[in-house]
């Protein structure tokens, strides 16, 4: 099969490159190149609508974000037949493994999380092939490679302009105060994580959302948390005001999100 001279240019030239769990794959594999990478630009809803009888049209109940699907397209060649398959196998295994941090060198500081869908068929492979890969991710955004911060005392407005409501990575509080039981609010949004303990200066509280984690000094707490309390849905969006009504020192860790 004679090797096209477009698809000869475009391997010879520098492109975009993929970055499969922490694997740059044009570097761990000789001959492989990014082509082209499809499913990031847009993303559509899904509607949830109900069919009344006697009814026109449909009753429109809501909507909500897909999951997202990324196809790779790629160029893969060899001096001979025998290395092409191969370098296959070098190929299936990088992208092994399931939720995978994937990022793209068009768009180095952001990263996509997902796990290997489907891989076309092989057809009429000699030494070289141009195929696609898809990844399904669970959740449709990215996230900035980036850790962001923001600090105060006893209160907070979140000042970040994101563009998505944010889930914080951790929230730490350290203690100002002896206490037995601390309220950190969400003001603008009426959220709010209680916990009922013994609480004294200096110590360090540490709450992550995403994983429902609580810890007091190293140790878990998660079952201080009141059942009343919005732990899993604290999400903050620009201008948000945080508060405790117990005294101490707030530092929110978070990454930036986009789709």
């Amino acid at each position: 099969m004679e090797e096209p001279q477009m698809y000869y240019d475009i391997y010879n030239e520098s492109s975009i490159m993929t970055k499969f769990n922490g694997a740059i794959l044009e570097e761990k594999i000789p001959g492989f190149r990014t082509l082209n990478v499809f499913g990031r630009e847009t993303i559509g809803r899904e509607n949830i609508i109900q069919k009344i009888e006697g009814r026109e049209g449909v009753l429109y109940i809501g909507n909500s974000l897909p999951s997202r699907v990324i196809r790779v397209e790629y160029w893969l060649k060899a001096d001979t037949a025998q290395e092409l398959m191969h370098k296959f196998e070098l190929l299936n295994y990088y992208l092994k493994g399931e939720q995978n941090k994937i990022v793209f060198t068009d768009d180095p500081d952001y990263y996509w999380i997902g796990t290997l869908d489907n891989m076309d068929e092989i057809e009429d492979a000699t030494n070289w092939v141009v195929s696609k890969f898809t990844i399904l991710c669970p959740d449709p955004y990215k996230y900035s490679n980036e850790l962001k911060q923001l600090v105060g005392v006893d209160n907070l407005e979140f000042g970040y302009l994101n563009m998505y409501p944010i889930l914080p990575e951790e929230i730490k509080l350290t203690m100002n105060k002896d206490g037995d039981i601390i309220n950190f609010k969400n003001t603008t949004r009426a959220k709010n994580i209680i916990l009922n303990s013994n609480f004294t200066i200096g110590q360090e509280i540490l709450i992550n959302p995403s994983e429902q984690e609580i810890t007091l000094n190293g140790q878990n707490i998660l079952n201080t948390l009141d059942l009343t309390s919005n732990l899993e849905d604290f999400y903050l969006e620009f201008g948000d005001i945080l508060t405790s009504t117990l005294s101490c020192d707030i530092q929110i860790t978070f990454r930036d999100r986009r789709r």
